[in-house]
């Protein structure tokens, strides 16, 4: 079970907080190199080159805070999962936004999402 609620998020897209902010999520990988030689009885691998991505999601507003990017632009970015007070936890590095769509469906409301890559290392660090 979370400890956290995410109700409490925050995500900046260079000096903006991003204005209606639904959710955000990142995903970190690290690729392999197969070293696995004939006659190893299992696969063995190396560390390679690592990366992340993610997507931001928020309530459209045209024009608000973080909500006028497009495909293509880059920026620096900040996602706290808990709050950005001091002694929480936060994700931070440069992205380039890969994708940038808008949902309107007939009953609900319009909300926009950005993906994106990101563009040299995830740090993760605590909010002095």
């Amino acid at each position: 079970m979370s400890r956290h609620s995410g109700n409490n998020g925050v995500a900046r897209l260079g000096a903006a907080v991003v204005a209606h902010l639904t959710g955000w999520d990142i995903e970190e990988t690290a690729g392999v190199i197969d070293i696995t030689a004939i006659g190893d009885g299992s696969r063995r691998v190396v560390p390679d080159i690592s990366e992340w991505k993610g997507s931001i999601k928020m309530n459209l507003d045209h024009g608000a805070a973080g909500q006028t990017l497009r495909a293509g632009d880059a920026v620096a970015f900040e996602g706290y999962s808990e709050g950005d007070d001091s002694g929480k936890t936060y994700y931070s590095g440069n992205i380039v936004i890969t994708s940038m769509g808008v949902d309107s469906p007939f009953k609900g409301g319009v909300t926009r999402t950005y993906s994106f890559e990101g563009d040299g290392d995830l740090s993760v660090a605590v909010v002095a």
